[in-house]
């Protein structure tokens, strides 16, 4: 079973804020558990990540937030090709291109602090689409 897959919610909170780069004790603060709880988290996690033999001589706080990272931005990535197929199907409408927008713009890739910051390049894209969408639907 690939790793991400195996974690609880609670793990998948501290994974979310170790991948931002956050210390234990930040974590700890930021989700107002003990230090301790959160040690006790990661180790769970990082025994998950030691069941797979390709993470054996790997450091572990760096692998489990590389996994992380790739995941949700492979989330994205599918949501924004999705856009972009609606955007160049026969039945777009700006309802569907707003829908997914929306999708996009609310993924799970959002930080666990309840921003709604995205990387740049995805934000660039994302407000692209936005104005393409407006100027070719102004007379709707």
């Amino acid at each position: 079973m690939p790793f991400l897959k195996q974690l609880t919610t609670r793990e998948l909170e501290i994974l979310s804020l170790l991948s931002q780069g956050y210390t234990n004790s930040s974590i700890a603060d930021t989700l107002f558990i003990d230090i301790k709880t959160v040690e006790h988290h990661l180790n769970s996690m990082y025994s998950k990540l030691k069941s797979d033999p390709d993470y054996n001589t790997k450091h572990l706080r760096v692998s489990a937030a590389r996994l992380y990272l790739e995941k949700m931005a492979c989330c994205t990535r599918k949501k924004i090709r999705s856009l972009a197929l609606a955007l160049n199907s026969p039945d777009y409408s700006k309802k569907t291109a707003s829908s997914l927008i929306f999708q996009v713009t609310t993924s799970n890739s959002k930080p666990i602090d309840g921003s709604r910051s995205l990387p740049g390049s995805i934000q660039a894209i994302i407000t692209g689409i936005s104005n393409f969408t407006n100027k070719n639907n102004a007379g709707i």
